[in-house]
Order: structure tokens, then C-alpha cells, then sequence
């Protein structure tokens, strides 16, 4: 059985989130009815996947080094910046104006990559092992839906 990593971790979370998003993005092309509901779904566990990075990976991040700080600090704006995409989407969908959607992708896939490719595997190479593996305990203790809907 392969190791547990913060990185895999977490990229379960992106991979959940993003099959949420295109759900979403199926339902307005093809099942108008069910919008609402996708939306509901992929903004619960957005929400949901951003607390855990706040309180529990950068929490534990901040104190590595400043690059990594201000790596997170950037992330920290992009969540922001998905939460008020999400107010757009939710403000156009009785308007049937889906366009936030899109943009919404783009950032979200944007963060995402930066995650997976270089803060988590930066903190599974330098934390120290016992900091490690609270943060990965402290992980799967929060994570409840996104990593039950993958499985």
C-alpha cells in the first residue's frame, strides 16, 4: 500500500471538487433543473476543502519559511477570490447567466496546480516526520464528505 501523503491527500480533495465542478458545468449545458443542486454540492465542499488548507496546512506552513508564507498568503487570496466567484454564479443562476461558472474553473484549477506542485510536496519533503504525520492525521480527521464521495 502506497505511503499517505499530504499531497495525496489533498489531491483527493481537488479531484472530488473538481468532478463537482464539471457535474455543474454538465448540468448547465444539459440539466437546468438540477443546477441548483450541483452548485449546492460543489460549494459545500469547496468551503469545506479550503477551512481544512486554512486551519490545518497553512496554519502548520506559515511557520517553515518565508517563501512558503507568502506562497500561502497568495493561496489565501485565491480562496477569496473563489468565494466571490461563487456569489456570482449563485447571483446568475435565476438569470440563467452560467458565465461565472467558467471563470470560476480557471482559478480554481489555477490554485489547485500550485498546490500539487509545489506547496504539498514541498511540506511532505521538509516537514519533519512527527509534524508530518499530525498534519495528515489532522486531515483525514476533518476531511468527512471529500474523502467518502471518492471512494
Amino acid at each position: 500500500m502506497a505511503e499517505t501523503t499530504i499531497t495525496s491527500l489533498m489531491m483527493q480533495h481537488h479531484s472530488v471538487i473538481v468532478g463537482l465542478l464539471n457535474n455543474l458545468k454538465t448540468a448547465v449545458k444539459k440539466d437546468a433543473e438540477n443546477i441548483r443542486a450541483e452548485f449546492a454540492q460543489f460549494e459545500r465542499q469547496a468551503k469545506e476543502h479550503f477551512s481544512i488548507e486554512e486551519t490545518v496546512i497553512f496554519e502548520f506552513s506559515k511557520t517553515l519559511d518565508a517563501k512558503r508564507t507568502e506562497i500561502i498568503l497568495s493561496l489565501m487570496r485565491e480562496h477569496q477570490i473563489m468565494l466571490s466567484l461563487m456569489d456570482v454564479v449563485l447571483r446568475g443562476l435565476p438569470e440563467n447567466d452560467y458565465s461565472g461558472v467558467y471563470e470560476l474553473e480557471d482559478v480554481l484549477i489555477r490554485h489547485a496546480t500550485t498546490e500539487e506542485t509545489i506547496l504539498y510536496p514541498g511540506l511532505d519533503e521538509n516537514l519533519p516526520t512527527e509534524k508530518k504525520e499530525v498534519m495528515i492525521k489532522r486531515i483525514q480527521e476533518t476531511s468527512g464528505e471529500l474523502l467518502i464521495i471518492k471512494s
